[in-house]
């Protein structure tokens, strides 16, 4: 995969642990498509209401926004076909944040 120059340089000075993915679900749909790539900054694993991460889920790859309400933490969908999941219904662990989509920088709260 491609990134700009320009892209590059947007990102933090850390974010040299990029990993590049194919999206594989329909979960983030209309922002994220099925076979799109995106780029996950697998240095930055801190999770941040609202942002969009990769991430292991009950041993199942996947990318979600991750908002916190209250004190729990959901798996968010922007498709609405998909509902929320409490993370404390099974195991997740944090590959990294997706901060690329082929023609776009991701940064920020969606």
């Amino acid at each position: 995969m491609s990134v700009p120059a320009a892209a590059l340089a947007a990102m933090p000075q850390h974010s040299r642990q990029l990993l590049a993915v194919r999206v594989r679900d329909r979960g983030m749909e209309p922002m994220l498509f099925e076979d799109d790539w995106i780029v996950i900054d697998t240095g930055d694993t801190a999770i941040r209401s609202r942002e969009v991460y990769a991430v292991n889920w009950n041993g199942e790859a996947c990318v979600q926004q991750l908002v916190k309400r209250g004190a729990e933490w959901y798996l968010s969908y922007v498709n609405s076909d998909f509902k929320p999941v409490n993370t404390r219904s099974g195991q997740l662990s944090v590959v990294g944040r997706v901060v690329y989509q082929a023609g776009r920088t991701l940064a920020g709260k969606l």
